[in-house]
């Protein structure tokens, strides 16, 4: 009896198991995929989490005991200086400085190093003084679920789940020690402007004055930049028409030209790109004025990697044909999906889903569910070349210069576009799967059981 005993117990996990393999190769079984693990960047998984209470900031304000933030009255700015006292780990949660710039003042001057953590807050745009490596002491910013309607600069600075975009310019200017981890950029064409504009969501070029400072025959830089990393970043930021006075001379994702500089520990994986000017999202060179000093010794550039890119086909070139040598660039394609990005189920059982279309052609998203099975158009996303009325660099001459509803795409703004448009399921479902055609994008399930195509209604 011992003996029956011990080998039933023993045979439980072996049947278990067994079970588990059976049900793991049932074609049956729904099942996550690629796209449900990339974890796409968006307007709502990014920058301040839905339904925060934030303080509205207009004048100096105290974020901690003897802590100040101060707003200056000449500059209009808010400033984080060194008269802050600031201790070795400060936390500011649920601020709204979005009135003005943030500066930081003299974050040299500490011994040591500091920790201030912003934490679902807004911005205007916000720059770290470029402090020197060889500072006695340096002050990291981390910012995590925050949202950005200006430039992001300099140094010594961690994103992280933000979003940048809402207003004209640079998204991003780092130099370095600057990090990025799932972050969403945006529209950076909002405003009528004169003249050439040219705009980057991030861009990193080298100062011209190093030129002139030689030493030993060598070039020394006025511009230290590496230890730059972005990771899981995604760019919606293609040109729109600014007026007629303005010439929008291009523009890239990523614009990293070191030129004048020596740069070593860059890296971009994981990067999703929509937007070009005329040009290419990814633009990775030495520069045109990468010179040599009177000996020939030229910029060092190193330790630079590229890798996971995915371009809008909406573009005929992904990077530009002289990238830096030393680079080492791999894994760049061109691709024709929608995005299903954010997915969540509101209190009365309806189920939003955030979706977006980088393509040239119109999409039918498919979404399944035990509650019934429904089709939505997602509209096609124009070429930069008609967005801007400029017959340039088109890859389609025929294609439509008007949307189905007769509105030229010259006069399309940001919101115009098919972007993080929200659909939503009624039924309340246990669980949805979404379709491009016959390729499953999405699966999600909200009561966190396995779940069977069988239980599909069609």
């Amino acid at each position: 009896m011992k003996f029956k005993k011990v080998f039933i117990l023993l045979l439980i996990p072996f049947l278990i198991t067994c079970k588990y393999d059976v049900d793991a190769k049932n074609p049956n079984l729904l099942r996550q995929n690629i796209w449900d693990e990339r974890n796409i960047p968006d307007n709502r998984n990014c920058g301040v989490e839905p339904g925060i209470n934030l303080t509205v900031v207009t004048d100096t304000v105290e974020v901690a005991p003897g802590v100040n933030i101060f707003y200056r009255t000449d500059t209009k700015q808010f400033n984080i200086s060194n008269s802050s006292k600031l201790p070795e780990v400060l936390q500011v949660s649920n601020y709204d400085f979005s009135q003005h710039d943030m500066v930081t003042l003299g974050m040299g001057d500490y011994t040591g190093e500091r920790f201030v953590i912003f934490q679902n807050c807004k911005f205007k745009g916000f720059r770290n003084d470029a402090l020197s490596p060889k500072s006695k002491g340096k002050v990291y910013f981390y910012f995590i679920n925050c949202s950005f309607v200006g430039s992001v600069r300099t140094s010594y600075i961690r994103l992280y789940n933000c979003k940048i975009g809402g207003f004209t310019g640079d998204a991003m200017n780092p130099l370095r020690e600057f990090y990025a981890n799932n972050l969403y950029v945006y529209d950076l064409f909002t405003q009528a402007a004169a003249g050439e504009v040219h705009i980057d969501g991030l861009q990193i070029y080298g100062d011209s004055r190093s030129r002139n400072n030689v030493v030993n025959g060598k070039w020394v830089t006025k511009v230290e930049t590496g230890d730059i990393h972005l990771k899981n970043v995604r760019f919606e930021i293609p040109a729109v028409n600014l007026g007629p006075d303005c010439n929008v001379g291009g523009n890239s994702c990523i614009f990293f030209a070191p030129e004048f500089s020596d740069v070593s520990d860059v890296s971009f994986e994981n990067i999703y790109m929509n937007g070009a000017g005329q040009w290419f999202p990814l633009r990775i060179t030495g520069g045109k004025n990468n010179e040599k000093s009177a000996d020939g010794i030229s910029w060092v550039h190193e330790n630079i990697f590229v890798s996971n890119v995915m371009v809008s086909n909406n573009y005929g070139k992904i990077i530009n044909d002289d990238p830096i040598p030393q680079a080492r660039i791999s894994n760049l394609q061109h691709h024709d999906n929608i995005f299903v990005t954010s997915v969540w189920k509101d209190s009365s059982g309806k189920v939003h889903l955030i979706v977006s279309n980088d393509t040239p052609v119109e999409k039918t998203l498919t979404v399944k569910s035990d509650a019934g099975t429904v089709k939505f158009k997602i509209p096609r996303c124009p070429s930069v070349s008609v967005l801007l009325d400029d017959p340039r660099g088109r890859l389609d001459p025929n294609e439509a210069t008007v949307d189905p509803n007769g509105k030229p795409y010259k006069e399309y703004g940001f919101s115009d576009l098919p972007f993080n448009i929200e659909k939503t399921i009624s039924g309340n479902p246990s669980f949805i799967v979404c379709f491009q055609d016959e390729e499953q994008i999405r699966y999600v399930s909200f009561d966190e059981k396995k779940h069977y195509r069988s239980e599909i209604k069609e």
